[in-house]
């Protein structure tokens, strides 16, 4: 079983860091008992003992090949003590104290040759967790790569001279593990900035005046294998390029933060050396420019790109102890709306933490660093911007378990801008969620080509949703109101997470709401399904033929009791609400004598029961003028400055029909709804522009809403400017559609899917979004102060701990993909 470690395992929660920890417990119990002992008195072919206990004692006889820093590493809670050549290097016997780590390390400087390595009091098994390796490289238990010696011969090997290396006369150690003087890394580039002197051979790093060793130069050599040019980083946007000064280049591959993807490609400023002590960051090399990316390039197949565009990147030869990545763009910013600064160290078994400080906001933070990459990630948020576009982000490399262990700091300078590439602002907007598969395709075929095959849903293919029989969750012929509507909403959430045609299930969702209905006190329930789908199916219809279903509407009727009005005893509540909240809005201009004699034009509008005496399913309804109960005198309404002529018998029904008309091409009416829909795609307080280019359109395409969509969306400004991005929350709707897609969840085969989908439509109804119960004819709220509240994000956020801690019922496990995708942090994750 995959799992994160125990320091790795928060990925942002409480509940989420219970279900790692609860992995790794699982995974412990998986592991060889406590009574299998290592090897004893076996011989070798020699005749020498491979191994003795003596009255507590084990030595083991090690032999390096050369000089260098090794790691030595114990389970914490032990209780060994570990001397090598009669020095103790690790001490775990007094330890009685819990440590979030499983091991504690120590790092010892040892020249070539034979070493004694003495282990006592620890048993068989813990013995044989004990591990030795060189720094950087992979742990071994030290039982397998030496040879155990009995007494005497530990005593003749520490009679012979030692040849320490640096000509110290002793190893020099770093103690992570218990206590010990600071361990300073330096920050210099792979060859040029050695932090001291090498031994006479040139074998390896000599102890520097600190106590500290070049980790830097050994490393960066270690890691370079046969290529001795230097190599520099240089942060980009996206990637890190390791430019050797000698040999062409090589690119990691992957992306920035989460506020919108910089366009272009060039290196972080290094901060001042002279602002940090010690300070000895990466010399900038510049790479050649880059032209900005085509924001259009051709459509290209669906499947012509499968990377995310937040991917950590890949294949960084690091040359500080600790360092970007991963940020900015050509001109050297990132996204001061929010974005993420990838970066490593370069050894996590002597880093496990970074800690961050951000100038000139002073916030502090402190983020781990992958056990098995080194990888670590930083969030910025705008607030860090608030004070001027340069922030200072200074590095330093720490291990949780000593203070004292630090790395030499290291700062650099980024400059924050609004991101000019807004697709992760765009695709927040036209879809429930993007995910890593549309961001690629977006980004390959382009987000004009995007939005117009979006506008176009009878080209696009739903053969995944269509895969899963979403019908099947429906419960359409069911008597039972409550079970009916329960299956509409996750029949819904189904339908917005699987859609490929996103933007028309956002049209869908949008109009459902201007035209809020619901069952009230009645037997009209399976008229829901029937309106979801005709919304669903209109979405990008004209505004008259909308309204007009909607006065039609059985649902409707019922809802604001205009199936109760009938010449000579009005009644005014759907009369109100279609001039309120369908047209011209609260401040079109009416007054109540317009209330009053609209009320007397929509008198019998009706509807009646089509499947009589089917008394087993859900009664069915349709729309039914009823002339006997029709005012048919004129009606005078002052605001129209109009006056609608009566008519009798089955023209009666004409008067209402005109009259939609009239209301649909009102400049009240379009200046209203457009800023609606505005709202909702652009920002909750709507700019004037883009009502006035949506206004436009309507004008010119007669209410439709195809063209008014392509004119918001496709100005020019909509994905660049500034005002436009990272400024509206998600409702809980949106919030549980866009987490099932996140993580691609989807009930397997056999699951029973309403079952499934129920505990996403808990997670909304739970946060107070519960739109077929809602009774309010104003529908539910789009801006985002009506969801950002302590009960709503509560309820969000337990859903994002249930899908990580119930994986058998959400079928994703997020330890084992974040495990496959070489994410370790929780920061990365994040």
């Amino acid at each position: 079983m995959a799992f994160l470690t125990s320091r790795s395992a928060l990925l942002g929660s409480a509940s989420i860091a219970s279900f790692l920890a609860f992995a790794a417990f699982a995974d412990q119990m998986g592991a060889e008992p406590p009574e299998t002992l290592i090897r004893t008195a076996a011989t070798q072919g020699d005749g020498s003992s491979t191994a003795q206990l003596f009255n507590g004692l084990q030595y083991f006889k090690v032999t390096l090949p050369s000089a260098g820093t090794y790691v030595f590493a114990a389970p914490t809670q032990s209780g060994v003590v570990l001397r090598v050549n009669g020095q103790a290097v690790l001490d775990l016997s007094e330890r009685t104290t819990i440590s979030r780590e499983p091991s504690m390390r120590s790092i010892t400087s040892l020249p070539a040759g034979e070493h004694v390595v003495e282990i006592s009091g620890g048993s068989p098994s813990v013995v044989s967790q004990i591990t030795l390796h060189p720094l950087g490289g992979q742990p071994v238990p030290i039982k397998d790569q030496a040879l155990v010696i009995d007494a005497a011969a530990a005593s003749e090997l520490l009679a012979r001279p030692q040849q320490v290396a640096g000509g110290t006369g002793q190893p020099v150690s770093g103690n992570l593990g218990v206590s010990g003087t600071p361990f300073l890394i330096g920050g210099g580039s792979a060859a040029a900035n050695r932090a001291g002197p090498t031994d006479g051979e040139n074998n390896g790093p000599a102890a520097t005046s600190n106590g500290g060793f070049d980790m830097a130069g050994m490393m960066a050599a270690q890691r370079m294998g046969s290529d001795t040019g230097e190599r520099r980083s240089v942060v980009t946007g996206g990637s890190t390029l390791a430019v050797p000064t000698s040999t062409g280049s090589s690119n990691g591959s992957g992306g920035g933060g989460g506020g919108g993807q910089m366009p272009g490609q060039s290196p972080i400023t290094p901060g001042n050396p002279g602002s940090n002590p010690g300070l000895n960051p990466v010399t900038p090399v510049t790479p050649t420019p880059n032209p900005a990316p085509n924001p259009n390039p051709p459509a290209t197949p669906n499947n012509g790109a499968s990377a995310g565009p937040l991917a950590p990147p890949q294949g960084i030869a690091i040359s500080q102890a600790v360092q970007l990545t991963s940020a900015g763009d050509a001109e050297g910013r990132v996204a001061s709306t929010g974005t993420t600064l990838f970066g490593a160290v370069m050894n996590p078994t002597m880093f496990d933490t970074v800690r961050v400080t951000l100038n000139p906001s002073g916030r502090t933070t402190t983020v781990d660093t992958g056990p098995t990459t080194g990888q670590f990630a930083v969030r910025l948020f705008p607030e860090d911007f608030a004070q001027g576009a340069d922030v200072t982000v200074t590095l330093e490399g720490a291990f949780s378990a000593n203070d004292e262990v630090a790395s030499t700091p290291v700062s650099y300078t980024v400059q924050g801008a609004m991101p000019e590439d807004g697709l992760a602002h765009a695709l927040s907007r036209l879809s429930f969620g993007p995910t890593a598969d549309l961001y690629s395709r977006v980004r390959a075929m382009g987000y004009n080509a995007y939005v117009e095959e979006q506008l176009a849903p009878e080209t696009i293919s739903d053969a995944v949703l269509n895969s899963m029989q979403p019908q099947q969750i429906l419960d359409p012929t069911t008597r039972n109101g409550g079970s009916l509507l329960n299956s509409l909403d996750e029949y819904n959430i189904a339908y917005a997470t699987h859609t490929e045609k996103q933007l028309r299930e956002v049209m869908a969702a949008f109009w459902r709401n201007h035209f809020h209905a619901s069952t009230k006190g009645t037997s009209i329930y399976q008229q829901n399904i029937a309106d979801n789908e005709f919304f669903r199916e209109n979405a990008f219809g004209r505004f008259e033929d909308l309204l007009l279903y909607s006065a039609r509407s059985p649902l409707m009727s019922q809802f604001l009791d205009n199936d109760e009005s009938r010449r000579g005893r009005i009644n005014e509540n759907y009369a109100r609400e279609i001039l309120e909240l369908h047209t011209v809005g609260v401040d079109g201009g009416y007054g109540d004598e317009d209330i009053i004699a609209i009320a007397r034009v929509f008198t019998g509008w009706h509807y009646r029961q089509t499947n009589e005496g089917a008394d087993d399913v859900a009664r069915l309804y349709e729309f039914e003028f009823k002339a006997d109960r029709h005012d048919t005198d004129d009606k005078v309404i002052p605001f129209l400055n109009m006056t609608i002529t009566g008519q009798s018998g089955a023209a009666g029904v004409q008067e209402g029909e005109q009259l939609i008309g009239i209301l649909s091409d009102l400049p009240q009416t379009r200046s209203y709804v457009c800023g609606k829909l505005v709202t909702l795609l652009v920002a909750d307080q709507p700019p004037q522009s883009f009502i006035d280019n949506c206004v436009a359109a309507w004008v010119t395409s007669d209410g439709d809403t195809e063209a008014m969509l392509r004119a918001i969306l496709l100005d020019p400004t909509y994905i660049t400017s500034v005002e436009f991005q990272r400024n509206k929350a998600k409702t809980p709707f949106e919030y549980a559609v866009s987490t099932a897609r996140a993580f691609g969840v989807r009930p397997e085969a056999g699951d029973n899917p309403r079952d499934f989908y129920n505990d996403f439509r808990e997670t909304m109804t739970d946060a107070g979004y519960n739109p077929l119960r809602f009774p309010v004819p104003t529908g539910l709220a789009e801006v985002s102060s009506a969801w950002i509240n302590t009960a709503s994000m509560i309820d969000k956020f337990q859903q994002t701990a249930q899908i990580a801690e119930r994986r058998e019922r959400f079928n994703i496990d997020l330890a084992a993909l974040s495990t496959e995708a070489g994410l370790e942090t929780a920061e990365e994750v994040a």
